[in-house]
């Protein structure tokens, strides 16, 4: 016997499912295809310095522009990963939507400039 809600699977006897409250069913409904999206994200910022990954999120996040920092995640698998420079996982990426590359450009303008001027 199966659950309908959660999909986890109960001895014989058991009528129903003590989480869910819901009604055993004897077999499974095939599982909903889950449908993906593919979101163009323009790359507009880098940076290996955890300050400046803090103050981009806040800023992208306060202006209400939707992003991915590509990489963030992944730094705090290797030990110097949160340091100034990690060679193997290199730095965090900003990207965003097209549309909103412009207004992201420009909140983000003093880092961006500190990035082309080679100040990390």
């Amino acid at each position: 016997m199966y659950c309908p809600k959660c999909r986890y699977e109960f001895k014989a006897g058991v009528t129903v499912c003590p989480d869910c409250n819901v009604p055993l069913v004897d077999t499974l409904p095939p599982e909903p295809e889950v449908e993906y999206e593919y979101i163009e994200r323009i790359p507009i910022f880098k940076t290996t310095d955890q300050s400046k990954i803090m103050i981009a999120k806040s800023l992208l996040e306060e202006a209400g522009i939707d992003y991915f920092a590509q990489g963030e995640g992944i730094m705090d698998l290797f030990g110097a990963g949160r340091l100034n420079f990690n060679p193997i996982v290199g730095p965090v990426i900003f990207a965003v939507k097209p549309e909103d590359e412009q207004k992201a450009r420009e909140i983000l303008a003093e880092l961006i400039n500190e990035q082309n001027t080679g100040s990390n």
